[in-house]
């Protein structure tokens, strides 16, 4: 057992064998930390790579979302310009349009009225009733007429109700299935609006040629006229349409197909008048209603007052309506109006001609309440009246 013991310790062989073994464990290890030490360098350089990829991967991800959103927002303009052009398109169609849109849509309201002593136009404002507004004058002196749609279909007459003092009258007839028209709003319409004229001139019916439309613009909202008692025009709207004889009674429209004034006579081609229906609708109520002829009054003949330009000697100016007469017992003797007074303002409105109060007047109805505020010398007035009925007596010129 020594022995063996001895020689495993102390035998020279034995001995350089173990320092070759350690010297190439020693190397093989060297080699193998060599190794590990690349493989871990390259670990780190791939992990490093793989991260500065994946940045640059993100940045690029960044930047195609920032583009998609700049793109999406360019599309998002362009759809909004592609829709505002339509409605821009849409628009420029319904306004070269317009014209016959207003047309189709009051046209089946027009009529046209025979009598045995010519003929005219007329509107139908009340399908059920069949009460239809036209001229006086077309229907003046008959105690008969007949009516002709734009269908073609033939109706007598029922009933004939004039205005004593206006160029309007309503005509009724026993019908079904009517098309009536709207009354428009004037209080806006203003010198140069577009306008539509229809009727049938020159005596040429449905069952003939058909009815006209012809189409214009508003010329002047001041002009007014009187010819006798029963024909006062204080109330117009002039235009440039050319209308002629038979266009008596239909209406004039606006674009909205909605009737603002009854056509009812011409001074000169292109300088034509229809009764406003700021008045008409009026009268056309009050000849339904009552069947008779109902104007509010105040009892006083006024004109345009001159008066002197503060700051110009040179110059005058026509602002206000002064009363030149007064009739006893009327409304405005009631309140203490007196010839020489001037009416500056109506009901809140300026009044910078005599046919403005007057036409002011002519809207208003029976009972109505009137604000007055003007001058008498240098006192400032402030009068308040409520307007009576125009008795049948009264002169044309007083209101």
């Amino acid at each position: 057992m020594a022995n063996i013991a001895l020689y495993g310790l102390d035998s020279p062989k034995l001995g350089q064998e173990a320092k070759r073994m350690s010297t190439g464990f020693r190397n093989f290890m060297i080699a193998a930390l060599v190794v590990l030490l690349g493989l871990s360098g390259f670990s780190s350089y791939t992990a490093t790579q793989t991260r500065s990829d994946l940045q640059d991967a993100q940045d690029d991800i960044t930047s195609l979302t920032s583009q998609l959103s700049t793109a999406q927002s360019t599309i998002n303009s362009l759809q909004n310009q592609v829709g505002e052009n339509n409605e821009d398109i849409a628009s420029i169609i319904a306004r070269n349009n317009a014209v016959e849109t207003a047309a189709a849509k009051a046209l089946p309201s027009m009529v046209y009225i025979e009598t045995p002593y010519g003929s005219g136009s007329g509107v139908i404002m009340d399908a059920v009733n069949g009460y239809i507004l036209t001229n006086k004058h077309v229907v003046e002196g008959a105690t008969e007429a007949r009516v002709i749609t734009q269908d073609r279909k033939i109706y007598d007459v029922v009933n004939i109700w004039q205005d004593s003092l206006m160029d309007l009258a309503v005509v009724e007839i026993d019908a079904n299935g009517l098309t009536a028209a709207e009354f428009g709003n004037t209080s806006n319409l203003r010198v140069g609006d577009t306008i539509v004229a229809l009727g049938n001139p020159l005596g040429y019916s449905p069952a003939d040629y058909g009815s006209t439309v012809t189409a214009g613009i508003v010329s002047n909202l001041l002009s007014y006229w009187y010819f006798s008692a029963d024909y006062w025009y204080p109330d117009l709207i002039q235009y440039d349409v050319f209308i002629t004889n038979g266009n008596s009674g239909g209406p004039l429209i606006n674009l909205d197909g909605e009737v603002i004034g009854i056509n009812s006579l011409g001074e000169e081609a292109g300088i034509n008048y229809a009764i406003n229906v700021a008045t008409a609708e009026r009268v056309y109520n009050n000849l339904i209603t009552s069947h008779q002829s109902i104007h509010p009054y105040l009892g006083v003949d006024v004109w345009d007052y001159e008066q002197p330009v503060p700051g110009d000697p040179f110059a005058t100016q026509l602002l206000g309506a002064e009363v030149f007469d007064v009739v006893i017992g009327s409304p405005a003797d009631g309140i203490g109006l007196e010839i020489g007074d001037v009416i500056l303002s109506a009901n809140g409105q300026t009044i910078g001609l005599s046919i403005e109060f007057i036409r002011l007047l002519w809207r208003l109805n029976v009972g109505d309440t009137l604000t007055l505020t003007g001058q008498r010398d240098t006192t400032e007035l402030n009068l308040t009246v409520v307007l009576g009925e125009r008795p049948a007596t009264a002169e044309p010129y007083i209101f």
